[in-house]
């Protein structure tokens, strides 16, 4: 009788931590939605003798992550003098109660990406956050780079397989001879 009721209870154990695994599973390695921004073009032109100056800033928005994002905020403190949306897209304009300025995009797919263009012709607006409601989003370092030729690709791709196949050898090697010190298996 006792041996059947040890059996319940580790039966009852095992499914009450597999059950909390499989909900921190759910929750926290689930599809998430993830903003980057980067900014690829600032501009300052300068017309000395007619006293103008006109600035440019670029950004560029996307979502990494493989849910969509909702309710997209950039925030600057002070509303932008002139501001457009590539590609075009449904937007919200507004301020926050501290007086900053909201531009509130409604979603953003998975892989999705747009850029925001901002013209001032005095100085540009003091960038404070961009934000969804999944959290703020990480700054990417944007920079150009060249593209290798598909052959090296190739050949790197095969150098990396081979030295995965290698690793995997060296570790079942290992593995057997250590089972094989501490007398598990036969030589």
């Amino acid at each position: 009788m006792t041996s059947n009721l040890d059996g319940e209870l580790t039966g009852k154990f095992v499914a009450a931590i597999l059950g909390g695994v499989v909900t921190y599973l759910l929750t926290y390695l689930g599809p998430k939605a993830k903003l980057v921004v980067w900014f690829p073009h600032s501009f300052r032109y300068e017309q000395v003798t007619q006293g103008v100056t006109i600035e440019t800033q670029s950004y560029g928005i996307q979502n990494l992550g493989r849910k969509t994002a909702e309710g997209i905020q950039i925030v600057h403190k002070r509303r932008p003098d002139f501001f457009r949306f590539w590609p075009l897209l449904n937007y919200d304009e507004g301020f926050s109660p501290s007086g900053e300025h909201v531009l509130t995009v409604s979603s953003l797919s998975a892989k999705e990406s747009f850029s925001l263009e901002i013209l001032s012709h005095t100085s540009l607006p003091e960038f404070q956050y961009i934000r969804s409601k999944e959290g703020y989003a990480e700054h990417m370092q944007f920079s150009l780079q060249p593209q290798l030729p598909m052959r090296h690709v190739f050949i790197f791709r095969f150098i990396f397989a081979l030295g995965g196949v290698a690793l995997i050898y060296i570790c079942y090697t290992l593995g057997k001879y250590a089972a094989w010190t501490i007398q598990l298996i036969a030589p």
